[in-house]
């Protein structure tokens, strides 16, 4: 088995490979599926494995009576998926660093005899997925999703952020384990489950890296915004200006604020406008125009839905 779990030399245990009856809820009814099951009086563990064309599906559930260690270790270069399908529990990896994950999927390099560690608590239960990629899988991806290339061609133990693991991702998984196909089909459409489950990940760190690229670019938006929230915003041609497509720059602006550009531009229109309507005697149509509304009847619905008065309402309150 490629992803090998040892447990520590002082735990006593017995290996079979004959899972008992009262588990078979958590046992793998993919066709071709190995398994062990290891007990003592630490408790149980429950280790399976699958080729899925070319790759290679793994299943771990641990079921601790005493506070232990696991440490997996692989006995070649590979690529995994790994799925924390438990809550959150302690990891530390060969170069010493340590992260708290729980429910959630990373991708990593692993190299062979380099074991990362998982510390259970008794009582605590483990649940865990890997996935032994395909290289052709990766490589076939790498144009779209460069950060790739940094597994495909690195010598050292490498990791990508960890993601949330969404329910579109579980719901995959889960698909590709509870199947009726057989055969071929069932190769074929397991294969497909974990190319979507694959790139659903790859796409949301691609996005979140997007992210923080533009986040100069987001800020010199809003202080073009703050200074002058009367000009126009054509959300697509700010896009353009920026080399940005229209969505890749909303994400990045909402992420950065936790609003829309256009809610973003109406909040700097409406402060603009208490500013006016206290500090000069101009009309509520030239406060309206001078804001960037050239409709007064819409400023006026839209000041009044932003501050629950009208702006006349609102003048002469703050004159009285």
């Amino acid at each position: 088995m490629p992803i090998l779990i040892r447990i520590s030399e002082k735990l006593e245990a017995v290996v079979t490979h004959v899972i008992p009856k009262r588990y078979r809820k958590l046992m793998l009814n993919l066709p071709s599926t190995e398994g062990i099951y290891v007990s003592g009086v630490w408790g149980m563990m429950i280790h399976q494995q699958v080729p899925i064309e070319n790759h290679l599906y793994s299943e771990q559930h641990v079921i601790p009576l005493v506070d232990m260690e696991l440490h997996f270790f692989t006995t070649e270069p590979t690529i995994i998926m790994q799925i924390i399908l438990s809550d959150e529990m302690q990891f530390t990896y060969p170069d010493g660093g340590t992260s708290q994950q729980g429910r959630r999927i990373g991708m990593q390099y692993m190299l062979p005899d380099k074991p990362y560690k998982v510390t259970l608590h008794a009582g605590q239960q483990y649940h865990t997925a890997y996935i032994k990629l395909s290289r052709q899988l990766l490589e076939g991806l790498h144009d779209t999703f460069p950060l790739l290339l940094k597994l495909l061609n690195t010598s050292t133990s490498l990791m990508l952020p960890f993601e949330r693991f969404s329910a579109t991702m579980r719901t995959e998984l889960e698909k590709m384990k509870t199947s009726v196909l057989g055969g071929q089909a069932l190769t074929h459409y397991s294969n497909n489950r974990i190319s979507d489950i694959v790139i659903n990940y790859l796409e949301n760190v691609h996005r979140k890296g997007k992210v923080s690229l533009y986040d100069m670019e987001v800020g010199q938006l809003i202080s073009r915004v703050d200074e002058n929230p009367e000009d126009t915003f054509n959300v697509g041609e700010q896009a353009q200006l920026m080399g940005l497509t229209e969505r890749s720059l909303e994400t990045a602006f909402k992420h950065k604020m936790g609003t829309t550009i256009q809610l973003y531009v109406q909040k700097q229109r409406i402060i603009k406008a208490k500013l006016l309507l206290l500090a000069s005697t101009g009309s509520i149509a030239d406060i309206a125009l001078e804001v960037g509304y050239s409709d007064p009847s819409y400023f006026n619905r839209v000041f009044k839905q932003a501050t629950g008065i009208s702006p006349g309402k609102y003048r002469s309150d703050g004159q009285s």
